[in-house]
């Protein structure tokens, strides 16, 4: 329910599947992150 509730900014790929395999009491989640395009090349600069 948080996965599905989430609000991300455009491009932000929100698939995900959820399993839970009882005997280890694992719970596993695959959630595709954005792809490298998505990200700003440069988030700033710092001189010194």
């Amino acid at each position: 329910m948080v996965l599905e509730r989430s609000h991300y900014p455009d491009g932000f790929p929100q698939n995900f599947r959820v399993a839970y395999m009882p005997d280890p009491s694992e719970l596993v989640i695959d959630y595709e992150l954005p792809t490298v395009q998505v990200v700003p090349p440069v988030a700033e600069y710092r001189y010194m």
